[in-house]
């Protein structure tokens, strides 16, 4: 098997604003999760005063991409993930499977993140990118 793919990624699951588009959040699953399930995941969870985050934001546009599926060496099994990681404490190990398959998500992420900056006529600061486990500004 093989940490690449010549699959194409998967459709992007978009939720798209309430009100005129002010912003996007362009939101990346985790390993083993794709990009609706996080979605639904995400605005299922109440924030404190019961309202979903779509709701706190109707001017956002909420864009989940997913990844691939990819053999871990692992889990010996296809997961979505985005890279190969073929230890999960030891990120150093066996980086040869890991850079196929980061080069290829960054290109996809990329396209995203050009698209949505359009959409928003070339404001970048109104894009942010989070990953689970952090957040950034472009």
């Amino acid at each position: 098997m093989s940490s690449t793919s010549t699959q194409p990624f998967p459709p992007t699951h978009i939720v798209n604003a309430t009100s005129p588009h002010t912003h996007t959040a362009i939101l990346i699953h985790g390993r083993g999760s794709n990009g609706q399930e996080f979605a639904q995941e995400l605005f299922d969870t109440k924030l404190s005063n019961q309202v979903s985050l779509a709701q706190k934001f109707p001017t956002w546009r909420w864009v989940f991409p997913s990844s691939r599926e990819l053999w871990s060496t692992a889990f010996e099994e296809d997961l979505p993930a985005w890279f190969e990681a073929h230890s999960l404490t030891n990120i150093n190990d066996r980086q040869d499977l890991q850079l196929p398959g980061i080069s290829e998500s960054i290109k996809h992420l990329n396209a995203i993140l050009d698209e949505e900056i359009a959409r928003l006529g070339g404001i970048s600061e109104n894009v942010i990118l989070g990953v689970q486990g952090g957040w950034e500004r472009l």
